[in-house]
Order: C-alpha cells, then sequence, then structure tokens
C-alpha cells in the first residue's frame, strides 16, 4: 500500500496532520479520530514532565528557569527539519497560522518559484479546485486569505501559497 500523503482538509477536520498509513487504517476501521489516538501518549508524557517539575528534581529553580528559557529561545522550525526558506516563511505568518503550516512544511514537499501575478492568475482560472487550496499573504504578521477570485491575485502581496493535495506546497514570491 502506498504511503498516504499529508492532506490539508483531515488536518482541518481533525487538527492533525495525517502521514502514517497505520494511523489511516486504524481510524477507518474503528471509526474514531487519528488525532486523539496521537495525543493520548503526548498528553501523558507531558503530565508526567509536569509531575516532575511540580515535585522539583534537585535543582535550584534559577537554573531550571534559565534552561526553560533558552529552550523557548530554540525557533521550533528546527526540531521540525525545515528549510530556511520555510522557517522563513513560518515567520512572516500570523501566530494562529504557524502551528498548522509548521506540520505540513514539514511533512510535505515544498518549492519556492517566483511571483508572475498574470501567471498566478491564469493558472488559478485553470486549476482543479478540487485539488488545489490557494492562500495569499497580504502583509507579514497577517493572517492567510483564501483565494476564492483570481482578482484577489493582487499587489500588495509577500506571497501566494499553492497547496497540492498530492502533498506538495508552492510558495510564489
Amino acid at each position: 500500500m502506498a504511503k498516504r500523503r499529508p492532506s490539508l482538509k483531515d488536518f482541518l477536520a481533525t487538527g492533525d496532520v495525517v502521514v502514517d498509513e497505520a494511523v489511516t487504517e486504524e481510524k477507518e476501521k474503528e471509526g474514531t479520530p487519528a488525532a486523539a489516538k496521537k495525543t493520548a501518549p503526548a498528553k501523558k508524557k507531558a503530565a508526567g514532565e509536569a509531575k516532575k517539575a511540580a515535585v522539583g528534581d534537585g535543582k535550584k529553580p534559577a537554573a531550571r528557569a534559565k534552561k526553560t528559557a533558552a529552550r523557548a529561545k530554540k525557533p521550533s522550525a528546527e526540531k521540525a527539519g525545515l528549510t530556511a526558506d520555510e522557517a522563513a516563511l513560518l515567520e512572516m505568518l500570523a501566530p494562529e497560522d504557524k502551528p498548522m503550516w509548521e506540520k505540513l512544511f514539514a511533512a510535505a514537499e515544498t518549492e519556492f518559484l517566483p511571483l508572475d501575478l498574470v501567471e498566478r492568475r491564469e493558472d488559478f482560472r485553470t486549476m482543479a479546485r478540487d485539488r488545489y487550496t490557494l492562500f495569499r499573504l497580504g502583509e507579514a504578521g497577517e493572517p492567510l486569505f483564501h483565494v476564492r477570485t483570481s482578482v484577489q491575485i493582487r499587489e500588495p502581496l509577500v506571497c501566494l501559497i499553492k497547496w497540492d493535495e498530492t502533498g506538495k506546497i508552492s510558495v510564489f514570491r
């Protein structure tokens, strides 16, 4: 059986990017969301770590605070194994868009291409709407805007993100 590609529709429905075919098969057999199965062990682990922190591990509180602050400063993009271009794009996204796109960039194949507005409008008019989804980033820090008509592809524009349901992301900037 072929490896299942990540799906934006699955993420929007369940809150999790599904890339493992075993989880997908379990989901289909039992009728339960894959997100519930994946997050349960993580919640137990987080609860255990919180319990350890509350009891104390023999370290001074100041040392623990410094270590926590150092971890917070590390960009999560490095943990996910993202490229420099992907990490830079994530920094431009609104806080509510970052978690979703960080998971998608980590799971999908991403390419960065030059932006030509006329070409993008024509591509939008002819693309299969059930396979592709186009998002517009007007300015850094703004939420992504789902493009519904070709007229919305205009300046001011930082980039366009074209999501392909086969697991490919094209970023035009």
